[in-house]
């Protein structure tokens, strides 16, 4: 029985207690020691695909009756804004996607949607060849929406030609930072995957 099903303190058990996080683990049975390395937590979550429907687009802010400036790309301002043509089908998010293919040396699919992305990224999670690309994408996502909010918010904070070098850092310093990988900066410019 893992850690999460185990009772603890007060005869609670942590499932119970938590049940927001024992959804969001992928190994129901895992002990708590296997989630700290290095003395950092590290966990095992699978990702709620109705969490990112929640993000604050254009078009879920409008849906709202929030009184906005349109329901427009604030990035190339003739598609409506929604996360899936944020992260996927926006031509900054398709170059990026490009750069990021030309990068790890994979071809990597055009996909229009979240559900088009985690099933195919999936296969990364069970690849031993591939497992750094499941953190290079999820940088790329992450960079992808910290820059549409930078652009939105502060222009000045990060340029266009930033969010490539942003998306390499993040995905380095996650796979270094988990002590799982050892591996240079140089190398990982040169060859992440």
């Amino acid at each position: 029985m893992g850690h999460m099903q185990d009772e603890w303190k007060d005869e609670v058990v942590l499932k119970d207690k938590y049940p927001r996080l024992f959804h969001l683990e992928v190994d129901k049975d895992c002990k708590i020691a296997d989630r700290l390395v290095n003395r950092v937590w590290v966990w095992n979550w699978s990702l709620n695909i109705r969490a990112l429907d929640r993000l604050p687009t254009r078009l879920k802010l409008s849906a709202r009756c929030l009184d906005i400036n349109g329901i427009g790309c604030p990035l190339c301002p003739y598609r409506v804004e929604s996360i899936s043509h944020t992260l996927f089908s926006c031509e900054v998010a398709k170059k990026i996607w490009r750069k990021v293919g030309i990068w790890v040396d994979i071809l990597l699919p055009c996909v229009d949607n979240w559900s088009e992305w985690l099933l195919w990224s999936q296969g990364w999670q069970r690849s031993n060849s591939c497992k750094r690309l499941h953190p290079i994408g999820a940088a790329a996502i992450w960079s992808l929406w910290k820059f549409r909010n930078a652009h939105l918010f502060d222009p000045t904070k990060m340029r266009k030609q930033e969010l490539f070098d942003s998306i390499r850092l993040f995905s380095f310093n996650w796979i270094t930072d988990r002590g799982k990988e050892n591996i240079s900066w140089n190398d990982w410019l040169i060859k992440p995957v």
